[in-house]
């Protein structure tokens, strides 16, 4: 695993939706279905999970839609598609001294946009892009 948009096609569904692209699905659903997982997509430089995303919505996001995508898919479906990913986050959570909750822990969308002034996320906040589709933004 080497991109984190991997992780997000653990639940395709939701990443179209967090894109407020529902017509993606399907083909969101194509490239997942080609794969045992999805850490497995990142099969090629050329065809990174990036790539794959940009080719069918070419306004992706790293940094904006691919945190939304993540917040939407959920932790704990990225953990039941994804062995690896969990392995790691478990050994993440026994590292932490008081252990480590994802819904205690997360950021909220406000709190990191305050953490970043003026940064991209916080310029999609104040310009009203959030909860819009990214196609017209």
């Amino acid at each position: 695993m080497h991109e984190f948009e991997g992780l997000l096609f653990s639940d395709p569904a939701k990443m179209a939706s967090a894109f407020y692209v529902p017509a993606l699905e399907s083909d969101l659903r194509r490239i997942r279905s080609d794969f045992a997982t999805p850490e497995h997509i990142n099969d090629d430089p050329q065809t990174a999970p990036s790539k794959r995303i940009v080719r069918l919505l070419p306004e992706y996001d790293k940094v904006t839609a691919g945190n939304l995508a993540a917040l939407s898919v959920g932790i704990e479906a990225i953990k039941r598609e994804c062995q690896h990913f969990k392995q790691w986050f478990d050994w993440l959570s026994r590292a932490q001294p008081n252990g480590f909750n994802v819904e205690r822990d997360r950021p909220s969308l406000e709190g990191a946009a305050r953490s970043c002034p003026g940064g991209p996320l916080r310029k999609v906040i104040r310009s009203g892009h959030v909860g819009r589709p990214l196609a017209v933004a």
